[in-house]
């Protein structure tokens, strides 16, 4: 018999096995924990030797679990398209154009605290000439799409705005009767920070600054995304020159909410 197609799962409550093929979890003791484990590590099926805890493994068996793979071979419906997919079809590229941010807040996932597998802050940013290339490579494998998406992506993308105002007018030349939408991931925070502003001086850049991409854009849908609640920023944001999110709040009337709220 083959190695059961399993995944052992340890948690502070308890110990269990995951069944691939049944799509379950059962709670299983120590004993039987350690047993699989070994079988696990050797592929060698334990011997009927009258123990507990090898009964137990049988009558598992015995009962459908512990069944070794079955499956030969994964195929998505689309694979036997996806090289031309990849060839002709790209419509969407999210350019990192920065890997700076401004707030540095301490639950990002490229926060220098706890950070052991991610990339962290650094000042490094994109080039035109960079981002020309990757912008290239995506009309060349656009030849059948009549729709592109452009994502920026950072760090805090707008740190790196007079690059993204260049791709946005490049992409527009090269894109040139496609249907263009963009998007950015970032904090609706600079260039509004500077600290010599009033509150009511941030208001109005802020509103001015959606109202011209509105006008001049016509984007369906404008998502700003405000890190914390409508209050000042906490320890968790360790450079408070950032605005608050209640300004935003005042500046931008949107016609939705999305709120996030911890269990």
């Amino acid at each position: 018999m083959e190695k059961p197609h399993i995944l052992l799962i340890k948690t502070a409550l308890g110990k269990y096995f995951y069944e691939v093929g049944r799509n379950e979890i059962v709670a299983i003791q120590d004993d039987l924990f350690a047993l699989l484990s070994t079988v696990m590590k050797t592929g060698v099926q334990p011997e009927q030797d009258g123990r507990e805890v090898t009964t137990q493994y049988y009558n598992l068996v015995e009962c459908g679990y512990l069944q070794p793979c079955v499956i030969e071979e994964i195929r998505h419906p689309l694979t036997d398209e996806l090289h031309c997919m990849l060839e002709r079809k790209i419509e969407k590229i999210t350019l990192q154009v920065t890997q700076s941010c401004n707030l540095r807040c301490t639950y990002c996932i490229y926060s220098e605290t706890g950070n052991f597998s991610q990339r962290s802050h650094s000042s490094l940013q994109m080039s035109f000439e960079t981002a020309k290339r990757a912008l290239d490579f995506c009309r060349a494998h656009s030849e059948d799409t009549t729709k592109i998406h452009i994502g920026f992506y950072g760090g805090e993308p707008l740190l790196s705005f007079p690059i993204i105002r260049q791709i946005i007018a490049y992409s527009e030349k090269i894109f040139s009767g496609k249907l263009i939408s963009y998007d950015m991931i970032g904090q609706v925070t600079y260039p509004f920070w500077a600290q010599n502003l009033k509150p009511s001086d941030l208001v109005y850049r802020i509103n001015n600054f959606i109202s011209r991409m509105s006008e001049e854009k016509h984007p369906d849908v404008v998502l700003i995304r405000l890190p914390l609640p409508t209050i000042k920023y906490d320890s968790n944001n360790p450079f408070d020159f950032g605005i608050i999110s209640f300004i935003v709040s005042q500046a931008v009337h949107g016609d939705g909410c999305i709120c996030c709220a911890p269990s």
